[in-house]
């Protein structure tokens, strides 16, 4: 029931967040022109992504309270901006990748401390240990 809760609160900012987002889109040109493979017909406010994402981290703040949630807010954070910057200008993808990558390990790994650690028992009966390679592993994952 709580969850359920939690979902209805969660959409309800969202909706909301995208409400008072759209008019500010609008103004600063932060929109999506219809053309090509774009079906739409009229200029379309790239405000739902940034929307849900500042409605997950709001309400993740205020419910997990964690180191771990703090490097995942930093790495939604860092994506959206990229996310920002590759709808007004296109940036290229081996960029965009290394970006991301970064914004994941920095935030989850080093900032939230959150890795693999061993893969469990794929090749005996034994847990397989990353060691000293748990971070670089966790990032390429």
């Amino acid at each position: 029931m709580i969850n359920t809760f939690i979902g209805l609160i969660a959409f309800a900012l969202s909706a909301v967040a995208i409400l008072v987002l759209r008019p500010l889109c609008h103004k600063i040109g932060h929109v999506d022109h219809p053309g090509g493979r774009k079906a739409h017909s009229l200029a379309t406010p790239l405000c739902g992504g940034l929307a849900i994402a500042l409605t997950v981290v709001l309400l993740g703040i205020g419910m997990v309270p964690s180191r771990q949630f703090a490097g995942f807010a930093f790495g939604i954070t860092v994506l959206l901006v990229l996310g920002a910057l590759d709808d007004r200008k296109h940036v290229p993808a081996p960029v965009r990748l290394a970006l991301q990558t970064l914004a994941v390990g920095a935030g989850m790994c080093f900032f939230g401390e959150v890795y693999l650690q061993n893969l469990g028992a794929i090749f005996g009966a034994e847990d397989f240990e990353l060691g000293g390679h748990a971070i670089w592993f966790s990032i390429f994952a």
